[in-house]
């Protein structure tokens, strides 16, 4: 089911200024969008048109309302991508994978099959397979800094995959 309201094939575009500072709107080629079976898409859902290869969508996928896909991304069989969720540009998502609720996946980066993104989530790095990521902004590599007392006991979990360092 295609929403009345989603977008298949919008052009991809940015803006650039000739040497006389007048501001132009540039397109690339557009290769197009290829939807696998029984996908769905939502209310204002956006599927861009890829520039160099077609934007792939797998079978049985669903793309939540306000989600977006950009160009030449690839979202495999029987994942779900959640409300307002952001799959940028030459990413590639793995089958059945779950993206969260405003979830980012930068662009280029890969997920691989099996995962689970949670909401608000930013994932900028490669995902291995069977990977779960709770915490927005993915895995902290600096410790140092916090802007709150990481030893504290804060008396609740802090995400599925995810545990504080202990001294």
């Amino acid at each position: 089911m295609i929403h009345p309201t989603a977008i298949i094939g919008a052009d991809p575009f940015w803006y650039t200024r000739r040497e006389n500072g007048e501001r132009v709107r540039t397109t690339l080629d557009n290769e197009g969008v290829e939807l696998g079976d029984d996908v769905d898409v939502f209310p204002h859902a956006i599927v861009v048109n890829g520039t160099l290869r077609p934007t792939k969508v797998g079978n049985g996928v669903r793309i939540s309302h306000r989600a977006q896909v950009g160009h030449d991304s690839v979202i495999g069989e029987h994942t779900v991508v959640g409300c307002g969720a952001i799959v940028c540009g030459f990413a590639m998502i793995g089958k059945r994978c779950t993206i969260g609720v405003g979830a980012i996946i930068c662009p280029s980066v890969t997920v691989e099959d099996d995962c689970f993104i949670g909401a608000g989530v930013v994932v900028h790095e490669y995902v291995q397979p069977n990977t779960k990521i709770t915490i927005p902004g993915g895995r902290r590599k600096n410790w140092d800094n916090l802007p709150w007392d990481a030893d504290k006991d804060w008396g609740f979990e802090t995400g599925v995959s995810y545990q504080w360092p202990r001294n």
